[in-house]
């Protein structure tokens, strides 16, 4: 004789077969690694879908791209998103490695319409901190390249290498020097004659 098991007597296999037909049970036990959560959060930016991208980032973290440089530009995730969000850039992670438990370093290229046309490929290399699955943290630079093509781009007249700007720094400084030292012999010269 067939032993016929009743969901009665199954409270938990129920509840199982409930949560899977939702679908809840799948995406519960998803665990996605930080590289996945990188690649994830870029896809949504791709397709201009800002509601998803947002669920992968804190939006209060912090966005910082090329710190203590001329290009220096800090913000919040949620503004990052709100920028690139629109579904007019396309941005390719070219690499990506977890380097931790928590931190993903990768490159990015793209295009749209604030990224100048350059001779080489536009390249930022970024390192992200996850935590709980999402971003809290991103903080980019452009790579050599990219950022030798972009000071090549400056005004006619303007230097693009650093040679010219040491140049003047150290006229200008050896110019304030001997100022100050014709200030300092002219108040001299009046103290002594009075």
């Amino acid at each position: 004789m067939k032993k016929i098991v009743t969901m009665s007597k199954h409270p938990m296999a129920l509840v199982l077969v409930l949560l899977v037909s939702l679908g809840w049970a799948s995406t519960a036990s998803a665990q996605t690694t930080p590289v996945e959560t990188v690649r994830a959060f870029f896809d949504a930016l791709n397709k201009g879908d800002e509601v998803t991208a947002l669920t992968l980032v804190n939006p209060d973290g912090d966005y910082i791209e090329n710190a203590d440089t001329p290009f220096d530009h800090r913000h919040n995730l949620r503004v990052f998103v709100d920028e690139l969000g629109s579904g007019e850039y396309n941005i390719e992670v070219l690499r990506a490695e977890q380097t931790g438990p928590n931190t993903v370093a990768f490159d990015i290229t793209g295009t749209g319409p604030e990224i100048p046309p350059l001779p080489h490929p536009f390249v930022m290399n970024c390192i992200a901190t996850i935590e709980n699955g999402r971003i809290e943290k991103m903080v980019t630079v452009f790579s050599d390249q990219t950022m030798l093509d972009i000071l090549a781009l400056a005004e006619p007249g303007m230097p693009t290498t650093g040679a010219a700007t040491d140049q003047n720094m150290v006229a200008a400084l050896v110019g304030s020097t001997l100022l100050l030292a014709g200030f300092s012999l002219t108040r001299r010269f009046r103290n002594s004659r009075i």
